[in-house]
């Protein structure tokens, strides 16, 4: 089980940290340049936020890559 941190950095950017329930070291989430609120996968693996742009994205919580939400109007929520 994990935890998806959401916050921010000392220079005020978005900070998005996975960090596993029983311990070990947090993993960044995402590009960091998204808003809130977040919604996360059954799975675990994804989650789906508003960009800087408002349109809704799909972001991996291993990683960076972002891809839209199909389907999905700018500013939707």
């Amino acid at each position: 089980k994990r935890l998806l941190v959401v916050g921010s950095g000392s220079d005020k950017a978005r900070l998005c940290m996975v960090v596993p329930i029983d311990g070990g070291a947090p993993t960044p989430a995402g590009p960091g340049a998204f808003e809130w609120p977040a919604t996360i996968s059954p799975d675990g693996e994804r989650f789906v936020a508003p960009a800087a742009d408002a349109r809704l994205m799909i972001y991996r919580t291993s990683g960076n890559e972002a891809t839209p939400l199909p389907g999905a109007r700018p500013g939707a929520t």
